[in-house]
């Protein structure tokens, strides 16, 4: 298992698993205006992030990504707890696919909120609106981002740790190669 632990406003803790090989992020940047630049260390097992972004929401994302460059089909999963108090519950932990690094660029991510909602949220187009699915099941044990084809979907799994498909899904032809990582 791999484990991130990630600071914006709380502590986030999660073992990050892929369906291929062990994840590495080599490229960290902060997307769009933040306050105080993010930061990525890496641990034995797993990664310690930071992030001052205000969101990743709207037509312009403000966040910190550690990420790799993939192609093809994808699913990822991490264990995500928050630890703390955030002032904001809406700060947003996950997995996430983007196309480029601009701040308005299409991606898909599956998010876990700080006050506890699960979201498959999604940009289809450069600079466009974001939109969300919003899972029925809240304070995950888990969340899983999926890449298939040109659909992404979300899988979560509630006390019992059995991810499961939550929500549907959505049609976002990314381009390969395409970044995947973690969002903070």
């Amino acid at each position: 298992m791999w484990k991130l632990l990630a600071a914006s406003s709380a502590m986030v803790w999660a073992s990050v698993a892929w369906s291929q090989e062990a994840p590495q992020f080599p490229e960290h940047v902060d997307i769009g205006q933040v306050s105080t630049p993010g930061t990525v260390t890496p641990l034995a097992d797993g990664w310690r992030m930071s992030a001052s972004g205000a969101n990743i929401w709207g037509s312009a994302d403000a966040m910190h990504y550690a990420f790799t460059r993939r192609s093809g089909d994808l699913h990822v999963a991490a264990d995500i707890t928050f630890e703390g108090k955030g002032v904001d519950p809406h700060r947003k932990a996950g997995l996430m696919i983007r196309q480029n690094l601009t701040p308005g660029s299409p991606y898909a991510d599956v998010m876990v909120h700080g006050d506890g909602m699960v979201s498959l949220q999604y940009r289809a187009e450069q600079d466009g609106p974001s939109r969300q699915i919003v899972s029925a099941v809240w304070h995950p044990s888990r969340v899983r981002l999926e890449r298939e084809g040109d659909f992404v979907y979300m899988s979560v799994a509630g006390k019992d740790g059995v991810l499961r498909h939550a929500g549907g899904s959505f049609r976002i032809p990314f381009q390969a190669p395409y970044l995947v990582g973690l969002a903070l």
